[in-house]
């Protein structure tokens, strides 16, 4: 996801969320293979298998919970990975 992509996104969703799981190594985790994170909105990943950026329609339609117990279950762990949430209602663009 390009800047100028978090900017549009930001401004065409002002009651968004943008979250993003940095692994602090490299990992096959693709959150579109999980129904119950794919209803949550838009996943993409980056190229190295290190971050994952989840795009909500809603505020609400992120749930930190259910995503922690699915990466549990894959064997990912708390230590293993860094999450970091952005409301789009005027923080201005995160730098992912």
């Amino acid at each position: 996801m390009t800047k100028q992509n978090l900017f549009e996104f930001a401004l065409n969703n002002l009651n968004a969320e943008l979250v993003c799981i940095k692994f602090k190594q490299p990992t096959d985790f693709n959150p579109n293979h999980y129904p119950v994170l794919k209803k949550m909105g838009k996943w993409t990943g980056n190229k190295a298998q290190t971050v994952v950026i989840l795009q909500t329609r809603k505020l609400d339609d992120y749930k930190e919970d259910v995503l922690v117990n699915v990466l549990k279950g894959e064997k990912l762990y708390k230590t293993d990975y860094d999450i970091q949430t952005f409301p789009m209602g005027g923080i201005g663009i995160p730098n992912i």
